[in-house]
């Protein structure tokens, strides 16, 4: 913005705050408005809200690993093929099962398997998702096909945390 002109300046606004995949500092996002006799209003300071000083962190625990996703490791994949992030064998799990991303400080569960993903809250709530997404939130399990099991090397637990 600090290079525009006062012209192109003038006909810029604020819409959003966004973190960068990979990057954990947030960058501003402008519009040009270019019809300026057609333009949807903002309510005022909706897009230069500040953001919490809080941070969010999701710890998965599988098969004696740990791996976290936050905003510098802000994507996994999830399957039985080698190349994935996490690797779990199974017949019901798919080479690439599902991924984990993190977006606004929220975690997402993107299922994108044969069989589907269940979800167990450790409150117990239940979920089962399939070749769609999830938020997942506080602690629990995740079964890759079937439901997650205590114990069993196909579970995947989680936690989330706030840094």
């Amino acid at each position: 913005m600090d290079k525009l002109s006062p012209e192109w300046r003038a006909s810029c606004r604020q819409i959003d705050v966004a973190t960068l995949k990979g990057q954990g500092s947030e960058v501003v996002l402008y519009e040009v408005l270019w019809q300026t006799e057609d333009v949807t209003s903002m309510v005022p300071g909706i897009a230069s809200e500040p953001r919490s000083g809080h941070h969010m962190r999701l710890r998965l625990r599988c098969q004696d690993r740990e791996l976290l996703v936050d905003e510098r490791h802000s994507s996994i994949t999830i399957g039985r093929a080698e190349d994935n992030d996490v690797v779990i064998k199974g017949n019901l799990i798919s080479r690439l099962h599902a991924r984990i991303e993190i977006s606004r400080n929220k975690f997402v569960l993107i299922d994108q398997s044969t069989n589907g993903t269940f979800v167990q809250s450790s409150d117990g709530e239940e979920s089962f998702v399939r070749r769609d997404s999830l938020q997942i939130k506080g602690r629990g399990m995740i079964g890759l096909g079937r439901l997650p099991e205590q114990g069993s090397p196909q579970t995947i637990g989680y936690t989330c945390e706030e840094v």
